[in-house]
């Protein structure tokens, strides 16, 4: 988990440095790299239903 949290602060950063524009693309790679970890550690099972479409 450390190594995770070390690539997002590095491409946070590195969006940051980038005039704060790199932001715009930085965020949403960080989010998507946060929400495909947690899916991997504890599964894809959906029990409140939330991910059925509905």
């Amino acid at each position: 988990m450390f190594g995770l949290l070390a690539l997002q602060l590095g491409g946070l950063a590195l969006g940051f440095v980038a005039c704060g524009f790199g932001l715009l693309a930085a965020v949403p790679v960080v989010s998507g790299l946060t929400a495909s970890a947690y899916r991997q550690l504890f599964g894809d099972d959906d029990a409140a239903g939330f991910m059925s479409g509905r």
